[in-house]
């Protein structure tokens, strides 16, 4: 168990070393600089807490992230809801479809938020190709010809940019 002191020198050196890094990884998500903020407080409040859990310190940049990331989207599911219980009852009682369609653009927001966030942590040389494919919707032969790549590369860059945001969603989700 760490005692109170350490536990706050570690703390401090955590939250000078990666807020900057956990903010940036929120701000997408949240998409305003007040909630990313609140966020990330929130994020390092819980990282405060579990501290004493962390045995590999050199993992604990991404353990952050993730965290924060994780906090994000379930700050935007909360507001969902508040927002949802405050939608107009009369208009409510118009159109479920109304309803429904309100119920699956927000999902899809964070779906894609989600998605995002998963992409920025490619390695570059993925990122780049999963970017300018689905983000600027390129074709594979523009992306090639852009990147002074085979289409071959191109292709094969996508496909496992795309399997590792699915497969770390899917890890996520589990």
């Amino acid at each position: 168990m760490i005692d109170e002191r350490c536990k706050d020198t570690i703390f401090s050196e955590l939250y000078e070393t990666y807020y900057d890094k956990v903010y940036a990884s929120v701000y997408p998500i949240m998409r305003n600089a007040h909630l990313a903020e609140e966020v990330t407080q929130d994020s390092f409040l819980k990282a405060y807490k579990k501290l004493h859990y962390i045995s590999d310190y050199g993992k604990v940049g991404a353990w952050l992230k993730t965290l924060a990331k994780r906090t994000a989207i379930d700050t935007l599911r909360k507001e969902q809801k508040v927002v949802f219980t405050e939608f107009d009852e009369s208009y409510m009682h118009g159109s479920s479809n109304c309803v429904d369609d309100y119920q699956r653009q927000i999902e899809l927001h964070l779906r894609v938020a989600e998605v995002q966030a998963e992409a920025r942590q490619l390695r570059e040389n993925l990122r780049q190709v999963f970017l300018l494919k689905y983000k600027r919707d390129l074709k594979e032969n523009e992306i090639a010809e852009h990147l002074k790549l085979s289409q071959a590369a191109v292709k094969s860059r996508v496909y496992r940019a795309r399997e590792t945001v699915k497969e770390n969603l899917l890890r996520q989700e589990a």
